[in-house]
């Protein structure tokens, strides 16, 4: 709370995420727009905590062919704001769609994390 006894905005945001600061500091940054006011609308219940756990992101490593990388990159330099994340997200959604459906369903949780490195042939 600040000198007058009135609940400042981070303190607000602090209780509302039942006082993890951890939560904050691993939230996303959107591009634009103010990112107290859209945190606070995932908070109070515009969006729930897990469609909100749902958008955060991680990163992922990948070897992809120099040929595919060119592609991509004239791709988002021609389409004005379009980011290589962006692209690369849709891309394996609807990947992942069409695998789902050859599958008949979603595929089950995986029982483990993945071996890292090269697969062995």
């Amino acid at each position: 709370m600040s000198k007058n006894g009135r609940q400042t905005i981070g303190n607000e945001l602090m209780d509302q995420l039942n006082d993890n600061p951890f939560e904050l500091l691993t939230t996303p940054k959107p591009s634009n727009g103010d990112a107290s006011n859209k945190l606070r609308s995932k908070v109070n219940g515009k969006g729930n905590k897990q469609q909100f756990e749902n958008n955060l992101k991680e990163r992922m490593t990948i070897q992809i062919s120099k040929n595919t990388i060119e592609r991509v990159k004239d791709a988002v330099y021609w389409t004005p704001g379009l980011t290589v994340a962006q692209l690369t997200e849709e891309a394996l959604e609807i990947a992942l769609e069409r695998l789902e459906k050859k599958n008949g369903k979603p595929f089950e949780k995986r029982k483990s994390e993945l071996k890292p490195g090269r697969p062995l042939k």
